[in-house]
């Protein structure tokens, strides 16, 4: 009989999961993966100098300038490193703001709208930073559970590679922000 044969494959088979426990084991194998990924990246990062970025709020008395003159003082202020400028950020209510996405010296990505003309190697933004994550890929086709992490982990290869040409043209590694 033609189902004997469909029967006894499908005994051979292992038992299928049930969906819910395999998405829980991807999301963890993910989270494992990521954690990984972002300790080995700020190992590789701490020896360069990077830059800093300012969170301000609005002041009169504040040190720092915005592009129409206003004032804002520094409430935070944090080493990181350059990951790429977002290009398809469109904020037209928000021209002074461009989106970068930034790692942080504890080992966190971001992304944060900062003003467009600052001192080179500081980023001043008057908005919280959002965490960076599977939405900040998934225009691309396809992606599915941790495949975003692939996209991820080629745009921090390129920032590291980006930081060892830097300080390879100007000869020096450094532990210290930007000059100020």
């Amino acid at each position: 009989m033609g189902s004997d044969d469909a029967i006894n494959k499908a005994r051979k088979q292992p038992p299928q999961q049930d969906p819910k426990q395999l998405e829980a084991q991807w999301k963890e194998r993910d989270q494992r993966r990521l954690a990984e990924l972002l300790s080995d990246v700020l190992r590789r990062l701490t020896p360069y100098r990077g830059e800093q970025i300012h969170i301000v709020t609005p002041s009169p008395a504040g040190q720092h300038v915005g592009p129409y003159g206003q004032r804002f003082k520094e409430i935070h202020r944090q080493r990181c490193w350059l990951i790429k400028e977002l290009r398809r950020d469109v904020l037209e209510h928000r021209p002074d703001l461009r989106t970068v996405m930034l790692f942080s010296d504890d080992g966190t990505p971001f992304k944060a709208r900062v003003y467009k003309d600052t001192n080179p190697g500081i980023y001043v933004t008057p908005l919280s930073p959002e965490p960076v994550g599977f939405k900040d890929y998934e225009s691309f086709v396809g992606l599915a559970f941790g495949a975003w992490i692939d996209d991820f982990e080629k745009d921090l290869a390129t920032a590291i590679v980006r930081c060892e040409r830097e300080a390879g043209a100007a000869g020096t590694l450094s532990h210290e922000g930007p000059k100020q």
